[in-house]
Protein backbone atom coordinates (compact mmCIF):
# COMPACT_ATOMS: atom_id res chain seq x y z
CA UNK A 1 0.00 0.00 0.00
CA UNK A 2 2.80 2.39 0.90
CA UNK A 3 4.55 1.68 -2.39
CA UNK A 4 1.39 2.52 -4.30
CA UNK A 5 1.01 5.79 -2.42
CA UNK A 6 4.63 6.69 -3.12
CA UNK A 7 4.14 5.91 -6.82
CA UNK A 8 0.97 8.00 -6.93
CA UNK A 9 2.70 10.86 -5.13
CA UNK A 10 5.72 10.79 -7.45
CA UNK A 11 3.48 10.55 -10.52
CA UNK A 12 1.40 13.49 -9.34
CA UNK A 13 4.48 15.61 -8.68
CA UNK A 14 5.85 14.80 -12.14
CA UNK A 15 2.53 15.47 -13.84
CA UNK A 16 1.83 18.78 -12.15
CA UNK A 17 5.47 19.73 -12.65
CA UNK A 18 4.92 19.18 -16.37
CA UNK A 19 1.78 21.30 -16.31
CA UNK A 20 3.65 24.07 -14.48
CA UNK A 21 6.39 24.09 -17.11
CA UNK A 22 3.83 24.13 -19.92
CA UNK A 23 1.69 26.89 -18.43
CA UNK A 24 4.37 29.23 -17.09
CA UNK A 25 6.49 31.74 -19.00
CA UNK A 26 9.94 30.27 -18.38
CA UNK A 27 12.09 32.26 -18.74
CA UNK A 28 9.89 35.33 -18.28
CA UNK A 29 10.54 37.96 -20.94
CA UNK A 30 8.35 40.99 -20.27
CA UNK A 31 9.10 43.09 -23.35
CA UNK A 32 10.56 40.92 -26.14
CA UNK A 33 12.21 42.54 -29.14
CA UNK A 34 10.18 40.36 -31.51
CA UNK A 35 6.78 38.64 -31.26
CA UNK A 36 6.35 35.62 -33.54
CA UNK A 37 3.25 33.45 -33.98
CA UNK A 38 2.78 29.97 -35.44
CA UNK A 39 -0.46 28.06 -36.00
CA UNK A 40 0.20 24.32 -35.92
CA UNK A 41 -1.47 20.97 -35.28
CA UNK A 42 0.12 17.91 -33.70
CA UNK A 43 1.98 17.02 -36.92
CA UNK A 44 4.29 20.03 -36.78
CA UNK A 45 5.90 20.57 -33.34
CA UNK A 46 9.19 19.01 -34.40
CA UNK A 47 9.55 21.08 -37.57
CA UNK A 48 8.32 24.18 -35.78
CA UNK A 49 11.14 23.80 -33.25
CA UNK A 50 13.65 23.81 -36.09
CA UNK A 51 12.18 27.08 -37.40
CA UNK A 52 12.59 28.64 -33.95
CA UNK A 53 16.11 27.24 -33.74
CA UNK A 54 17.04 28.85 -37.08
CA UNK A 55 15.60 32.17 -35.87
CA UNK A 56 17.59 32.12 -32.63
CA UNK A 57 20.81 31.06 -34.36
CA UNK A 58 20.76 34.14 -36.57
CA UNK A 59 19.73 36.83 -34.10
CA UNK A 60 20.73 38.27 -30.74
CA UNK A 61 17.28 39.69 -30.02
CA UNK A 62 14.81 38.44 -27.43
CA UNK A 63 11.72 36.61 -28.66
CA UNK A 64 8.27 35.54 -27.58
CA UNK A 65 6.91 32.64 -29.60
CA UNK A 66 3.13 32.14 -29.61
CA UNK A 67 2.03 28.63 -30.55
CA UNK A 68 -1.64 28.75 -31.58
CA UNK A 69 -2.99 25.20 -31.47
CA UNK A 70 -5.93 22.97 -30.70
CA UNK A 71 -4.75 19.37 -30.49
CA UNK A 72 -1.05 19.32 -29.55
CA UNK A 73 -0.51 16.52 -27.04
CA UNK A 74 0.82 17.07 -23.56
CA UNK A 75 4.00 15.22 -24.49
CA UNK A 76 4.73 17.46 -27.46
CA UNK A 77 3.96 20.58 -25.43
CA UNK A 78 6.40 19.43 -22.77
CA UNK A 79 9.10 18.69 -25.35
CA UNK A 80 8.68 22.15 -26.87
CA UNK A 81 8.79 23.81 -23.46
CA UNK A 82 11.87 21.84 -22.36
CA UNK A 83 13.56 22.81 -25.62
CA UNK A 84 12.76 26.45 -24.92
CA UNK A 85 14.27 26.23 -21.44
CA UNK A 86 17.62 25.92 -23.21
CA UNK A 87 17.01 29.26 -24.93
CA UNK A 88 17.58 32.14 -22.48
CA UNK A 89 16.52 34.75 -25.04
CA UNK A 90 13.15 33.25 -25.88
CA UNK A 91 9.86 32.32 -24.30
CA UNK A 92 7.10 30.10 -25.66
CA UNK A 93 3.38 30.47 -24.98
CA UNK A 94 0.61 28.10 -26.04
CA UNK A 95 -2.74 29.57 -27.07
CA UNK A 96 -5.56 27.10 -27.55
CA UNK A 97 -8.15 27.80 -30.24
CA UNK A 98 -11.67 27.01 -28.96
CA UNK A 99 -13.11 23.73 -30.25
CA UNK A 100 -16.22 25.45 -31.60
CA UNK A 101 -14.13 27.62 -33.95
CA UNK A 102 -12.18 24.60 -35.20
CA UNK A 103 -15.38 22.67 -35.94
CA UNK A 104 -16.90 25.78 -37.56
CA UNK A 105 -14.06 26.09 -40.06
CA UNK A 106 -14.07 22.34 -40.65
CA UNK A 107 -17.72 22.56 -41.67
CA UNK A 108 -17.15 25.60 -43.87
CA UNK A 109 -14.41 23.98 -45.91
CA UNK A 110 -15.42 20.32 -45.71
CA UNK A 111 -15.96 20.05 -49.47
CA UNK A 112 -12.66 21.62 -50.43
CA UNK A 113 -10.35 19.19 -52.20
CA UNK A 114 -7.39 21.38 -51.24
CA UNK A 115 -8.78 22.15 -47.79
CA UNK A 116 -6.45 23.99 -45.46
CA UNK A 117 -6.54 22.56 -41.95
CA UNK A 118 -8.85 24.36 -39.56
CA UNK A 119 -5.97 25.34 -37.29
CA UNK A 120 -4.29 26.93 -40.31
CA UNK A 121 -7.26 29.26 -40.63
CA UNK A 122 -6.57 30.62 -37.16
CA UNK A 123 -3.81 32.87 -38.49
CA UNK A 124 -6.50 35.35 -39.54
CA UNK A 125 -7.74 35.33 -35.92
CA UNK A 126 -4.37 36.22 -34.40
CA UNK A 127 -5.39 39.80 -33.48
CA UNK A 128 -8.22 38.38 -31.36
CA UNK A 129 -6.31 35.38 -29.99
CA UNK A 130 -3.15 37.19 -28.92
CA UNK A 131 -3.10 39.45 -25.84
CA UNK A 132 -4.21 43.03 -26.48
CA UNK A 133 -0.82 44.15 -25.17
CA UNK A 134 0.75 42.66 -28.32
CA UNK A 135 0.57 45.36 -30.98
CA UNK A 136 2.64 43.73 -33.70
CA UNK A 137 3.43 40.13 -34.61
CA UNK A 138 5.23 38.22 -37.32
CA UNK A 139 3.33 35.14 -38.45
CA UNK A 140 5.41 32.29 -39.92
CA UNK A 141 4.61 28.91 -41.42
CA UNK A 142 6.42 25.85 -40.07
CA UNK A 143 7.89 24.79 -43.43
CA UNK A 144 10.49 27.55 -43.56
CA UNK A 145 14.05 28.31 -42.50
CA UNK A 146 15.27 31.71 -41.38
CA UNK A 147 18.84 32.35 -42.49
CA UNK A 148 19.37 35.94 -41.33
CA UNK A 149 18.43 38.27 -38.47
CA UNK A 150 14.63 38.32 -38.54
CA UNK A 151 14.60 41.49 -36.43
CA UNK A 152 15.28 43.39 -39.67
CA UNK A 153 11.97 42.12 -41.05
CA UNK A 154 10.12 42.80 -37.81
CA UNK A 155 11.28 46.44 -37.88
CA UNK A 156 9.96 47.11 -41.41
CA UNK A 157 7.67 50.15 -41.51
CA UNK A 158 4.33 49.02 -42.99
CA UNK A 159 3.43 52.66 -43.76
CA UNK A 160 -0.12 52.45 -42.46
CA UNK A 161 -0.90 49.04 -43.97
CA UNK A 162 -2.32 46.28 -41.74
CA UNK A 163 -0.06 43.59 -43.22
CA UNK A 164 3.24 43.12 -45.01
CA UNK A 165 3.62 40.11 -47.34
CA UNK A 166 5.65 38.77 -50.26
CA UNK A 167 4.15 38.09 -53.68
CA UNK A 168 3.13 34.46 -54.20
CA UNK A 169 5.22 32.23 -56.46
CA UNK A 170 2.10 31.69 -58.59
CA UNK A 171 -0.55 34.35 -59.27
CA UNK A 172 -4.04 33.84 -57.91
CA UNK A 173 -5.95 33.12 -61.11
CA UNK A 174 -9.63 32.63 -60.36
CA UNK A 175 -12.80 32.91 -62.40
CA UNK A 176 -14.56 34.87 -59.66
CA UNK A 177 -11.86 37.42 -58.95
CA UNK A 178 -8.96 38.97 -60.82
CA UNK A 179 -6.15 39.71 -58.34
CA UNK A 180 -3.86 42.53 -59.40
CA UNK A 181 -1.37 41.37 -56.78
CA UNK A 182 -1.49 38.00 -55.05
CA UNK A 183 0.51 37.40 -51.87
CA UNK A 184 1.76 34.32 -50.03
CA UNK A 185 0.41 33.87 -46.49
CA UNK A 186 3.41 31.89 -45.16
CA UNK A 187 5.07 35.07 -43.88
CA UNK A 188 2.88 37.91 -42.62
CA UNK A 189 4.02 40.97 -40.69
CA UNK A 190 0.84 42.12 -38.94
CA UNK A 191 -0.12 45.42 -37.39
CA UNK A 192 -2.52 43.95 -34.83
CA UNK A 193 -3.91 47.30 -33.75
CA UNK A 194 -5.04 48.07 -37.30
CA UNK A 195 -6.56 44.58 -37.69
CA UNK A 196 -8.51 45.10 -34.50
CA UNK A 197 -9.54 48.68 -35.28
CA UNK A 198 -10.75 47.81 -38.79
CA UNK A 199 -12.34 44.51 -37.64
CA UNK A 200 -10.58 42.66 -40.43
CA UNK A 201 -11.20 39.18 -39.03
CA UNK A 202 -14.94 39.82 -38.80
CA UNK A 203 -14.96 41.07 -42.41
CA UNK A 204 -13.18 37.91 -43.56
CA UNK A 205 -15.53 35.61 -41.71
CA UNK A 206 -18.56 37.51 -42.99
CA UNK A 207 -17.29 37.24 -46.57
CA UNK A 208 -16.95 33.46 -46.26
CA UNK A 209 -20.39 33.09 -44.68
CA UNK A 210 -21.95 35.03 -47.57
CA UNK A 211 -19.93 33.24 -50.28
CA UNK A 212 -19.61 29.66 -49.05
CA UNK A 213 -19.69 28.07 -52.49
CA UNK A 214 -16.69 30.12 -53.60
CA UNK A 215 -14.61 28.40 -50.90
CA UNK A 216 -15.79 24.84 -51.50
CA UNK A 217 -13.28 23.77 -54.10
CA UNK A 218 -13.74 20.43 -55.80
CA UNK A 219 -12.20 19.27 -59.07
CA UNK A 220 -15.61 18.33 -60.48
CA UNK A 221 -18.25 20.05 -58.35
CA UNK A 222 -16.79 23.53 -58.24
CA UNK A 223 -13.34 23.65 -59.93
CA UNK A 224 -13.25 27.45 -60.19
CA UNK A 225 -13.64 28.14 -56.47
CA UNK A 226 -10.90 29.50 -54.20
CA UNK A 227 -8.46 26.76 -53.26
CA UNK A 228 -6.55 28.25 -50.34
CA UNK A 229 -9.09 29.64 -47.85
CA UNK A 230 -6.95 31.80 -45.56
CA UNK A 231 -4.55 33.00 -48.25
CA UNK A 232 -7.38 33.88 -50.61
CA UNK A 233 -9.31 35.61 -47.82
CA UNK A 234 -6.37 37.79 -46.88
CA UNK A 235 -5.81 38.77 -50.51
CA UNK A 236 -9.52 39.48 -51.03
CA UNK A 237 -10.27 41.53 -47.94
CA UNK A 238 -6.92 43.33 -47.80
CA UNK A 239 -6.63 44.00 -51.50
CA UNK A 240 -4.61 47.19 -52.06
CA UNK A 241 -3.93 47.27 -48.29
CA UNK A 242 -0.93 44.91 -48.19
CA UNK A 243 2.59 46.27 -47.99
CA UNK A 244 4.95 44.65 -50.50
CA UNK A 245 7.80 42.97 -48.66
CA UNK A 246 10.98 42.17 -50.57
CA UNK A 247 11.21 38.67 -52.05
CA UNK A 248 14.21 38.24 -49.73
CA UNK A 249 11.73 37.58 -46.91
CA UNK A 250 9.88 34.67 -48.49
CA UNK A 251 11.90 32.76 -51.09
CA UNK A 252 9.40 30.12 -52.20
CA UNK A 253 10.70 26.82 -53.51
CA UNK A 254 8.19 24.23 -54.67
CA UNK A 255 10.73 21.43 -55.02
CA UNK A 256 13.06 21.45 -52.06
CA UNK A 257 15.95 19.80 -53.87
CA UNK A 258 16.32 22.95 -55.97
CA UNK A 259 19.34 25.12 -55.19
CA UNK A 260 18.46 27.30 -52.20
CA UNK A 261 21.80 27.07 -50.43
CA UNK A 262 22.57 30.77 -50.69
CA UNK A 263 22.21 31.79 -47.05
CA UNK A 264 22.12 35.47 -47.93
CA UNK A 265 18.41 34.87 -48.50
CA UNK A 266 16.38 35.85 -45.46
CA UNK A 267 13.63 33.21 -45.36
CA UNK A 268 13.45 30.04 -47.44
CA UNK A 269 9.89 28.74 -47.72
CA UNK A 270 9.36 25.14 -48.85
CA UNK A 271 5.94 25.55 -50.45
CA UNK A 272 3.88 22.73 -51.92
CA UNK A 273 3.23 19.20 -50.75
CA UNK A 274 6.85 18.09 -50.87
CA UNK A 275 8.72 19.00 -47.70
CA UNK A 276 12.41 18.62 -46.76
CA UNK A 277 11.52 16.02 -44.14
CA UNK A 278 9.60 13.82 -46.61
CA UNK A 279 12.18 11.55 -48.20
CA UNK A 280 9.75 9.57 -50.33
CA UNK A 281 8.93 12.57 -52.55
CA UNK A 282 12.48 13.87 -52.89
CA UNK A 283 15.24 13.17 -55.37
CA UNK A 284 17.82 14.11 -52.76
CA UNK A 285 17.90 15.43 -49.20
CA UNK A 286 18.02 19.18 -49.00
CA UNK A 287 21.47 20.37 -47.98
CA UNK A 288 20.40 23.64 -46.37
CA UNK A 289 17.62 22.04 -44.33
CA UNK A 290 19.89 19.19 -43.24
CA UNK A 291 22.61 21.61 -42.26
CA UNK A 292 20.29 23.41 -39.88
CA UNK A 293 18.86 20.15 -38.65
CA UNK A 294 22.16 18.51 -37.74
CA UNK A 295 23.51 21.70 -36.15
CA UNK A 296 20.44 22.14 -33.98
CA UNK A 297 20.04 21.10 -30.36
CA UNK A 298 17.18 18.77 -31.26
CA UNK A 299 19.46 15.83 -30.57
CA UNK A 300 16.75 13.40 -29.59
CA UNK A 301 15.15 13.62 -33.02
CA UNK A 302 18.28 13.32 -35.14
CA UNK A 303 17.98 9.53 -35.56
CA UNK A 304 14.40 10.06 -36.74
CA UNK A 305 15.54 12.49 -39.40
CA UNK A 306 18.31 10.11 -40.49
CA UNK A 307 15.70 7.40 -40.88
CA UNK A 308 13.43 9.62 -42.94
CA UNK A 309 16.29 10.26 -45.35
CA UNK A 310 17.37 6.58 -45.50
CA UNK A 311 20.86 7.27 -44.26
CA UNK A 312 21.13 5.99 -40.71
CA UNK A 313 22.89 3.12 -39.08
CA UNK A 314 21.23 0.27 -37.21
CA UNK A 315 22.18 1.72 -33.84
CA UNK A 316 20.33 4.92 -34.75
CA UNK A 317 17.23 2.90 -35.67
CA UNK A 318 17.30 1.03 -32.37
CA UNK A 319 17.86 4.27 -30.49
CA UNK A 320 14.88 5.91 -32.16
CA UNK A 321 12.69 2.88 -31.48
CA UNK A 322 13.49 3.14 -27.80
CA UNK A 323 12.75 6.87 -27.87
CA UNK A 324 9.41 6.32 -29.63
CA UNK A 325 8.38 3.61 -27.17
CA UNK A 326 9.34 5.75 -24.19
CA UNK A 327 7.45 8.80 -25.46
CA UNK A 328 4.41 6.68 -26.31
CA UNK A 329 4.33 5.19 -22.83
CA UNK A 330 4.49 8.65 -21.28
CA UNK A 331 1.76 9.95 -23.55
CA UNK A 332 -0.56 7.00 -22.88
CA UNK A 333 0.09 7.18 -19.16
CA UNK A 334 -0.94 10.83 -18.96
CA UNK A 335 -3.71 10.70 -21.54
CA UNK A 336 -6.58 10.70 -19.06
CA UNK A 337 -5.00 13.39 -16.93
CA UNK A 338 -4.35 15.43 -20.05
CA UNK A 339 -8.01 15.15 -21.06
CA UNK A 340 -9.03 16.28 -17.57
CA UNK A 341 -6.62 19.22 -17.78
CA UNK A 342 -7.89 20.30 -21.21
CA UNK A 343 -11.47 20.28 -20.03
CA UNK A 344 -10.55 22.96 -17.53
CA UNK A 345 -9.06 25.25 -20.21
Amino acid sequence: MKKKLVIILITSVIFFGMLYIIKRDIPHIKDPDVNIAFTIDNNYPLYNMLVMDSILKNSKSTFKFYIVENNITLTNKLIMKLYMLLQPRANLVFIKVPDNLISHYSNLFSLSGFRITSIGMSRIMLPDLLPKSVHKVLYLDSDILVTTDIKDLYDVDLRGKPAGMVTNIKPGEYKFHNFKNYFNSGVILMDLDLWRKNRIYEKMLSYVENNKLLFMYDGQFNPDAFRYPDQDLINLILENEIYHLALFWNIQRQWFYEDVNDETRGIVHFVGKRKPWMNKSAKAPHELYNKYWYNSILVIFKPYHFYKNKCLYKKDIYRQLRINIYLKLIENFYMKLDMFFNKKD
